[in-house]
């Protein structure tokens, strides 16, 4: 599931920025080729609401390393304008998935951008076959 929402997001984003942007979903020790993003889900949550439903609790940091050395904090500002437009909706596991508290931060000119995909989620058990069949005969006496 937080795959999917990862794959999603970097699908959000590789649309709206296009190929001039690297997408990173992993921690890059060396070489990371600027401009470009990464992306990290920094606290999912699970916890049971009614019945079989469980509230999912997605929070995605992600960051974006500018390519401009001379004005680093307008690029950030700028990406971060139109990380809200692709991030509002993705499509994630074949379903549509909405983006919500959104809000970034520019430090040591990084964007770190942070958005929420929360969704309830149904729990099937597989049971089998609950009831067997039962034969019981009676005999009637008058």
């Amino acid at each position: 599931m937080i795959n999917g929402i990862i794959d999603g997001i970097a699908a959000a984003i590789h649309e709206e920025f296009g190929d001039h942007y690297e997408i990173y979903a992993e921690n890059v020790e060396q070489g990371l080729t600027e401009p470009c993003f990464l992306i990290t889900c920094v606290g999912p949550k699970s916890g049971r609401f009614l019945g079989e439903r469980y509230l999912r609790e997605h929070l995605f940091l992600i960051q974006y390393f500018p390519e401009s050395a001379e004005k680093p904090r307008r690029e950030c500002m700028e990406t971060q304008e139109r990380l809200y437009e692709a991030l509002e909706f993705i499509t994630a596991d074949g379903r549509l998935r909405n983006g919500t508290g959104m809000e970034g931060e520019i430090e040591d000119g990084v964007l770190r951008f942070q958005v929420r995909y929360d969704f309830f989620t149904v729990k099937k058990e597989e049971t089998g076959d609950l009831m067997e069949t039962f034969i019981h005969e009676t005999e009637v006496r008058t």
